[in-house]
C-alpha cells in the first residue's frame, strides 16, 4: 500500500476542520461537518485558495500561540468571505460557507485554529495514521492476532510524534473494543462512516506493542520499504523507470494500491456515500418538506447569532 498527502489538499482540510467544526462554529448545520456532505464542501471551497493564502491558512492553523494571532484570523476569513461572494458556486453552497465565516470573523478565537504541538498534524504523523491502519488490514487479512513488531525509520523530528499518533490510535481502539454494545453500535452507525466497514472504523487487529525505531542501516525491512517508496513515486510522478527496476515492480506492484489526501480522493468518497442516498425524486413529499423545515430552522438559528 502506498500512502501520500498532497500538501496544498491537506492544508484546505485544515482550515475546514478550523473553521466547520460543527461542535464549535454554531453556524454550521451539523451535517456539513459529521457527515461525508464535509467532502463536497471541501471540493467546493478549493476554488477559493490560490497558494499564498493556503500559506496563511496553514502558518494559522499550526501556530502555537494563537491567541496573538486574533487580527490575522479575521483577516483570512474575511478574503475568503469575499471570494465566495464573488464565485460561482451556487446559493446553498455560498450560505453555508459565508455563515460559518461570520461567525468565525465576530468570534475567531473560538474556531479551532492552532495546535499545541505542531508536529502532531504534520504529514508525516498524518501519513503514519495511514500506515497503522495498513498494517491493521494486513493483520485481519491473514487472520493474525497482532503484528510481531512495527519498525519506524529514524526521523528525530517526527518520531515522536508518530509513537503520539500510534498510541492513541491504538487507545481508542482498544476502548471501542471494551465499549458496551450500546455506546459501540452509536459510534460504528455514525453518518461520517457510512461507507466503511466495522473492522476498519474500530482498528481491528491494530498492534498495541510500542514501536521500534531503527536506522534504515540497521534493517532489512525499511532498506526495502525505501526501494519500493522511490519506485511508488516514480510511478505515480509517471516517471520512465529502468528495466530492472520495471520488473520489480511487476512483483509487488500488483498487489499494492495507492490512496491518501487529495481532493480528488474526498470526491471519490462522497460518491461513495451519495450512492446509499435515495435519488431526489424518489423522495416523499413529507421527507422533502422535513427537509425544508431543518434548513429553515438553522436559518433562524443563524440569525440569532447576529
Amino acid at each position: 500500500m502506498h500512502y501520500f498527502i498532497e500538501k496544498p489538499d491537506y492544508a484546505l482540510v485544515l482550515f475546514f476542520d478550523s473553521v466547520f467544526d460543527a461542535g464549535l462554529n454554531e453556524a454550521v448545520k451539523w451535517d456539513v461537518y459529521w457527515t461525508p456532505m464535509r467532502y463536497l464542501l471541501i471540493h467546493k471551497l478549493a476554488i477559493l485558495f490560490d497558494e499564498p493564502l493556503l500559506r496563511e491558512s496553514w502558518r494559522l492553523c499550526i501556530e502555537k500561540r494563537i491567541e496573538n494571532y486574533k487580527d490575522d484570523i479575521v483577516r483570512l476569513l474575511t478574503e475568503v468571505k469575499r471570494r465566495a461572494e464573488s464565485s460561482d458556486l451556487d446559493a446553498r453552497s455560498k450560505e453555508i460557507i459565508v455563515d460559518a465565516l461570520n461567525y468565525g470573523i465576530a468570534k475567531p478565537l473560538e474556531l479551532d485554529f492552532g495546535h499545541p504541538d505542531r508536529k502532531m498534524v504534520s504529514p508525516n504523523a498524518v501519513g503514519f495514521q495511514f500506515v497503522v491502519s495498513c498494517i491493521a488490514r494486513r493483520v485481519r487479512k491473514k487472520n493474525r492476532k497482532k503484528a510481531s513488531s512495527i519498525i519506524v525509520d529514524r526521523q528525530h523530528q517526527f518520531n515522536n510524534a508518530q509513537i503520539g499518533t500510534h498510541y492513541y490510535q491504538a487507545r481508542l481502539a482498544e476502548g471501542l473494543k471494551k465499549a458496551p454494545h450500546k455506546e459501540k453500535n452509536y459510534y460504528l452507525k455514525h453518518p461520517l462512516f457510512a461507507t466503511l466497514e466495522e473492522a476498519e472504523i474500530v482498528n481491528k487487529g491494530l498492534p498495541d506493542r510500542e514501536l521500534t525505531i531503527s536506522k534504515s542501516a540497521d534493517s532489512i525491512g525499511l532498506q526495502i520499504v525505501d526501494v519500493y517508496l522511490w519506485i511508488a513515486n516514480k510511478i505515480i510522478s509517471r516517471q520512465e523507470l529502468p528495466n530492472e527496476l520495471g520488473y520489480l515492480w511487476s512483483i509487488f506492484g500488483r498487489r499494492s494500491s495507492i490512496d491518501g489526501i487529495s481532493v480528488e480522493g474526498m470526491e471519490r468518497r462522497f460518491m461513495e456515500f451519495e450512492k446509499l442516498l435515495p435519488r431526489f425524486e424518489d423522495l416523499t413529499n413529507e421527507q422533502k418538506q422535513l427537509a425544508e423545515s431543518l434548513v429553515e430552522k438553522h436559518r433562524e438559528k443563524v440569525r440569532s447569532l447576529t
